[in-house]
């Protein structure tokens, strides 16, 4: 009995021993470690940045593009403007012509109204009265409006208000030159021709 709880004693002895030897270096390995990153840490505590810098010829030799001047950056689509513009000017224009002289005869009286004549051959008016109006707020409204919805189904990048300006001062050319070619006169076809193509022209270049 006293035999095998030696032989039991000794056997445990043995494995303590064996255990604490296998463990002994990793501990000391640990601690070597340790001491190793302090002493990085404390002679370069934060570390350096890389900075990439780009070769020379990369930047000196990039290709510059020089400006764009042109007045119409898709001419096509300008000419689609254009033409859409004139042919919105003479629907509405028609109607503001008569809708005006109908408004100036309502108020003015049969009599006392300054009628247009408006016809497939030839215009005449007199500025300033109801005809005069109609037809001048119809050829505004219709080149502007039309230019500018034709751009906008393009995608195109513009603004209402500078095509409505355009088209404003460039009908206000077109009446000047209609009365030039005498539509405050006579019937004639003359006038026609500023009074469709100019104001439309307007809308485009705003």
């Amino acid at each position: 009995m006293g035999k095998a709880i030696f032989t039991c004693l000794f056997i445990a002895t043995f494995f303590v021993y064996g255990q604490s030897a296998d463990s002994t270096p990793t501990a000391i390995d640990s601690v070597q470690n340790s001491a190793a990153l302090k002493d990085t840490l404390q002679k370069d505590p934060t570390p350096k940045s890389v900075v990439l810098k780009a070769p020379d010829s990369t930047v000196a030799d990039a290709p510059r593009q020089a400006p764009d001047f042109r007045l119409f950056n898709d001419p096509p689509l300008a000419a689609r403007e254009y033409g859409f513009g004139i042919l919105g000017s003479i629907v509405s224009g028609t109607l503001g012509f008569f809708i005006g002289s109908g408004i100036e005869t309502a108020i003015s009286g049969e009599d006392d109204a300054h009628k247009g004549t408006l016809s497939f051959t030839g215009i005449r008016y007199d500025n300033n009265y109801g005809a005069f109006w109609g037809g001048s707020t119809g050829l505004i409204l219709g080149s502007a409006l039309t230019t500018y919805f034709i751009g906008e189904t393009d995608e195109e990048e513009g603004s209402l208000f500078p095509t409505l300006l355009g088209t404003v001062a460039a009908t206000g050319g077109a009446l000047a030159l209609a009365s030039w070619v005498g539509v405050n006169d006579d019937i004639d076809w003359k006038p026609f021709i500023p009074l469709l193509a100019v104001p439309s022209l307007g809308g485009t270049l705003g």
